[in-house]
């Protein structure tokens, strides 16, 4: 017992601290989507707490309670859409498959181009990304370093076994990008 209330596993659940409420976690989420569908409209300077907890349906301290900023709210909303967006399970099978390069850089773009004209949600994951790409933010060096960019290296290989050229050359590098 604990002050007069028996502690089932239901309840313990919500009462302990160290585990996490189960509102709490479908409202991260919500911010999640809300944030994830401003951002890729209004980019990182013009969206808004406020307006990202309004489209939630949360609290309009809930971005600060649940991600600590707007601006990690972003990295999470950045990686939560390269996630959906690149299958990096997918991509190493395809790497490892043991085709040529050509059939390779093939299939990788496919996968790519499929992910991009995708219907929603993933909609605005490739829309946040792209404004991204062509507006960068400190947030995308994160992402880029964690995630990105091995992808990348990945495809300057395959490009480097296209052109018969070491990845280090410029021309693959070029041809990758």
């Amino acid at each position: 017992m604990n002050g007069g209330i028996v502690m089932t596993p239901a309840t313990a659940f919500t009462e302990r601290s160290d585990v996490p409420n189960p509102q709490d976690f479908r409202t991260r989420i919500r911010i999640l989507e809300a944030a994830g569908r401003v951002f890729a409209d209004k980019g990182f300077g013009q969206a808004t707490s406020r307006e990202i907890c309004e489209l939630a349906q949360a609290n309009t301290a809930a971005v600060n309670y649940h991600f600590g900023s707007k601006g990690q709210l972003y990295r999470e909303v950045l990686r939560e859409a390269d996630q959906r967006l690149v299958d990096r399970q997918t991509i190493q099978a395809v790497l490892e498959s043991g085709a040529n390069p050509e059939q390779i850089l093939e299939e990788l773009f496919r996968m790519v181009l499929y992910a991009l004209i995708s219907a929603e949600p993933q909609s605005w994951c490739a829309r946040l990304l792209l404004r991204e790409m062509t507006a960068p933010t400190e947030a995308l060096k994160e992402v880029f370093q964690h995630r990105i960019r091995p992808s990348m290296m990945a495809l300057r290989r395959v490009v480097a076994g296209i052109m018969d050229l070491p990845s280090e050359h410029l021309a693959v590098i070029r041809g990758s990008l």
